[in-house]
């Protein structure tokens, strides 16, 4: 079993057991029922994991991305939240505002290319470092904890990727960040 692999198994079985309502059932159950999402994802099709299927489309999950789909396992097992609304919140916020402007400029719109700094990133981990402290300033401890999980992936070069965006947020992260606004709009609580 690879580790290209299994992180888009894991990614997609919590978006599933999201989807079909997991947390409904009780605990145990909800649990085996996401190990078995994940062991489904690498049987093959067409001589090809289902996990390479999607690995495919969306490539390599961000490690942020893996870090809230293992929270939002850990909190189906669980049965309650592991960490606050509260904690959530700015990644909700101010990603989807960020990254409405960095797409666009990253595919091409504009003579700035935000995502080349990724690359050596040392204005990068300056910023990165900025956001680390206000973090920490405002005791947001799981944000706190992603940023630093995210570099010292990338330190470890744990993704394909040598760029460092990669590491922080993809595609994947902004569809879920959109869609807990929009719970959030509705008056619905957020996972």
């Amino acid at each position: 079993m690879s580790l290209s692999l299994l992180l888009p198994a894991l990614c997609s079985s919590a978006l599933l057991a999201w989807i079909l309502r997991f947390k409904k059932l009780p605990n145990k159950i909800a649990g085996f029922s996401v190990l078995l999402l994940i062991i489904l994802s690498f049987v093959p099709l067409n001589n090809l994991a289902i996990a390479a299927y999607i690995r495919g489309v969306f490539s390599d999950p961000s490690i942020t991305t893996i870090i809230i789909a293992c929270l939002s396992i850990g909190s189906l097992i669980k049965g309650k939240p592991i960490f606050a609304q509260r904690d959530y919140l700015p990644l909700f916020y101010f990603l989807p505002v960020f990254l409405l402007f960095f797409y666009p400029s990253s595919l091409g719109l504009s003579y700035f290319d935000p995502y080349s700094y990724g690359y050596q990133p040392y204005y990068l981990l300056i910023g990165l470092l900025a956001i680390a402290m206000l973090l920490w300033w405002k005791k947001y401890t799981l944000l706190l904890t992603i940023v630093l999980i995210d570099l010292w992936s990338f330190n470890l070069k744990v993704l394909s990727s040598n760029n460092l965006w990669d590491y922080l947020f993809d595609p994947l992260l902004l569809i879920y960040c959109l869609v807990q606004l929009a719970l959030l709009g509705f008056g619905k609580k957020p996972v």
